[in-house]
């Protein structure tokens, strides 16, 4: 079992059409799946994340070995919009907490800690790393119910200290995410294996 967690319709419509997932249902999270793969919509916010990633557990089967994916938008210091990372760790800033990911041999894309923000985070120059607002609810949410080995957060950059923080387009949210598909399933594909 493949779980998503994604927080805005925006960024889910790309894994929606690619894996055909039909909508289950509206209430509550919106769900959609296809086979073994679901993909909740949770809205923005670690609260939001938790409750969706929970929520989604149930409505899978509890399926203690599926993998979790929280893909979304995120901001860099200085990368360009455009650039994916996956998270090598998640650090909830409010709490302080820590979730180190374990990560398989060669993933696809950049590796870099992710720290998750209660609030819109404008970065800096000096700022490390990636940042978001649903990964530490998603990441410690999701490590009770799997292994650390099938929860990560992938996250596409929407801004850096250059550029405005605001949600892209929908043609250019899509531009960006179509390339990753394949990547994304190469990634699945070697979760798959272990």
């Amino acid at each position: 079992m493949i779980c998503f967690v994604i927080a805005y319709k925006a960024e889910a419509a790309s894994l929606i059409s690619h894996y055909r997932l039909e909508l289950q249902q509206q209430q509550e999270f919106p769900l959609y799946s296809a086979e073994d793969i679901a993909l909740v919509i949770c809205g923005s916010g670690k609260s939001n994340a938790a409750a969706a990633t929970a929520y989604l557990y149930g409505k899978t089967g509890f399926h203690r070995d599926a993998i979790w994916i929280n893909f979304g938008i995120a901001g860099h210091a200085v990368d360009a919009p455009g650039s994916v990372y996956v998270a090598s760790k998640v650090i909830d800033v409010a709490t302080e907490r820590v979730l180190h990911l374990a990560l398989p041999d060669k993933p696809p894309w950049k590796t870099a800690a992710l720290y998750t923000y209660d609030q819109p985070h404008r970065g800096g120059q000096r700022d490390k790393g990636v940042f978001d607002m649903e990964a530490s609810g998603f990441a410690f949410t999701a490590r009770r119910f799997s292994q650390s080995q099938f929860v990560h957060c992938i996250k596409l950059i929407t801004d850096n200290c250059n550029t405005s923080i605001e949600i892209p387009a929908s043609a250019t949210f899509e531009q960006w995410m179509m390339p990753q598909m394949h990547p994304l399933d190469s990634f699945l594909h070697a979760l798959l294996q272990v």
